[in-house]
């Protein structure tokens, strides 16, 4: 940072062409980023603002070097200040220096929300700007009402900010243009007091200029009529150096498209030459039988034998003023991926069936991009009992690459039977084609429809519960109640996979715990999507992937059946994890 006297007028200058918002926060804190663009909407289609933060990276991006450039462009920067954001050390040593060093040197507006109890007093840069609402108390220790209240008051005073901006930029202009005026004016009269003499000498001077240039262009002249072929090869050697400079440039913009068509042609039937292994291995596996419960004695190679898996169904019922937990002992068809003879994977078999996707408009806590509702007709396919284990990534992590390296060890809540965390939708991906072609058998990431299909295992509830959750039942923040439903523990961690009851199909975990990444792209609401229960990957964002069933750290209305957000398919955080899914036979004809 430097430590010299800034310019006013260059960071005057800087500030006016500089337009977006810069919003600084800890994945941690996705939740209160999310609820904040809703409020935000308005802003950005009234007044055209520009909001950045790190969701509009795009795969393949260089990512440092996309902040970087967002960081110069910014006029006014929202730090969303929080434990887990003061201890990020990317933060603290890339994006903080970097505005602090703007706000110094190019006039960048810092504003900042306390959204939960930090130590943000500790730190100097930090506590020498004065927060949006009053630093002591935070997002997080007020209700839901009066979080709205508060995201209403930061909005508005982002847009006062731009005001004041924007004012400050009109009397700039005003400013400078008076200041042209009157050093226009000084010149006229400078030049007036100069007298007669002074005009006489310009015009003599000019006189003299005038006489070198008629000399000169008669030289010109007579050199032309000596040798009258001079100038017109002058003028064809010029003409023929202007088309080989075009001719190389169009040249070499057509090599680097050749190069380009051929990587994307071979990276096309790469694509098609998997995809066609996939198929003939999917057959071979005898996956067009499997939508069948009865099996013969002895199953085709590579085609696993059904059996029944047990579980225990849960359901909260209201009995009274009283939310109580009901209990069933089920049964249910599938079988287990042996991998050793101690890790294995439990796959249920999901039924064919229809169901209503979406929320209606009289669900608490619902969003627009969960409607409109609309029906959806599945065949039938397998899924994970349970989100995959990091004792079973740690295994597939060790074999061979296929597309991308596997770090074995990637969670931060450790743990051989909890749930696989911070990994990427790619790596996810590549865990399953390891799967795939270990195994003979076809897995991959569900797609939003069979995993929304699959948790509500039949019901219209906001939950496969019942009408609410509860902590004994879900992992979530349970500082937080859902409509009527009671709080009760915040574990603030990962729990081992299966520690709660399962729903009516004998899966586990489907609500809270960890995001789930599915194989769809983000759309902002269902207008257009598919009636099958295909991955939607047209038209959307290629950037962001479906994560579906809420976290460990989400609000209870964050883990409902239809609840739906997207995450950048590069991110990696210890909120995400994915459960493996066997695709349907039509899906691979």
């Amino acid at each position: 940072m430097s430590g010299g006297q800034s310019n006013p007028a260059a960071a005057e200058s800087v500030l006016i062409e500089r337009r977006e918002l810069f919003i600084s926060y800890s994945h941690h804190d996705l939740r209160w980023l999310e609820r904040l663009r809703v409020h935000l909407k308005p802003l950005e289609k009234i007044y055209r603002l520009e909001r950045w933060d790190d969701s509009r990276i795009k795969a393949g991006d260089l990512w440092r070097q996309e902040i970087e450039e967002a960081l110069a462009r910014a006029q006014v920067a929202l730090l969303l200040v929080s434990p887990d954001f003061l201890a990020s050390d990317f933060i603290d040593s890339s994006e903080l220096p970097s505005l602090f060093q703007s706000a110094k040197e190019k006039g960048l507006r810092i504003l900042w929300v306390p959204l939960r109890p930090s130590l943000w007093k500790r730190h100097p840069e930090i506590a020498k700007y004065q927060a949006i609402m009053p630093a002591n108390i935070t997002l997080a220790q007020m209700s839901e009402v009066e979080q709205d209240v508060a995201m209403v008051q930061i909005v508005e005073t982002i847009e006062d900010t731009f005001s004041k901006i924007k004012e400050k930029r009109l009397n700039l202009q005003i400013a400078t243009d008076a200041d042209a005026e009157a050093e226009a004016d000084a010149e006229a009269e400078v030049e007036a007091e100069a007298g007669k003499d002074a005009k006489a000498d310009k015009v003599a001077e000019a006189d003299k200029v005038a006489e070198a240039d008629k000399v000169a262009k008669a030289e010109l002249e007579a050199r032309r009529k000596g040798d009258p072929r001079g100038a017109e090869q002058e003028q064809v050697l010029l003409k023929q150096e202007e088309e080989d400079a075009c001719l190389l440039r169009l040249r070499a913009e057509a090599d680097a498209h050749a190069e380009e068509a051929e990587r994307l042609r071979a990276d096309y039937e790469q694509l098609q030459r998997e995809n066609e292994r996939l198929k003939q291995q999917a057959k071979q596996a005898g996956l067009e039988r499997m939508q069948t419960v009865e099996r013969s004695t002895s199953p085709a190679v590579g085609e696993p034998a059904l059996s029944p898996i047990p579980a225990t169904r849960g359901a909260i019922v209201r009995v009274g003023n009283q939310w109580q937990t009901k209990t069933e002992s089920i049964t249910r068809a599938g079988y287990r991926q042996e991998l050793t003879k101690e890790i294995a994977i439990t796959m249920l078999q999901i039924p064919a069936g229809e169901f209503q996707m979406g929320s209606s408009d009289k669900e608490v806590d619902r969003s627009t991009s969960e409607g409109p509702q609309h029906r959806v007709q599945l065949q039938s396919f397998f899924l994970g009992q349970t989100p995959v284990t990091q004792a079973q990534w740690k295994l597939v992590a060790g074999w061979p690459k296929l597309a991308v390296d596997l770090n074995p060890q990637p969670s931060n809540f450790k743990g051989a039977n909890r749930p696989v965390e911070q990994v990427s939708w790619e790596e996810a991906m590549e865990f399953c084609r390891r799967l795939s072609q270990r195994t003979e058998l076809f897995y991959t990431l569900p797609s939003e429809a069979q995993w929304e299909y699959s948790c509500r295992a039949g019901t219209t509830t906001p939950f496969a519960f019942g009408d609410t959750l509860t902590p004994d039942i879900a992992n979530y923040d349970g500082n937080y109640a859902y409509g009527s439903g009671p709080k009760g523990t915040y574990r603030e961690k990962t729990t081992d996979v299966g520690s709660f009851l399962a729903n009516a199909w004998g899966l586990q975990d489907m609500h809270g715990n960890l995001w789930e990444w599915c194989l769809d792209h983000w759309h902002e609401n269902y207008e257009g999507a598919p009636s099958d229960g295909t991955p939607w990957v047209n038209a959307g964002d290629e950037a962001l992937r479906r994560l579906r069933g809420g976290s460990w750290f989400c609000y209870p209305r964050d883990c409902r059946s239809a609840d739906r957000y997207g995450g950048l398919q590069v991110i990696r955080g210890d909120y995400v994890g994915f459960r493996l899914c066997g695709f349907p036979p039509g899906l691979l004809s």
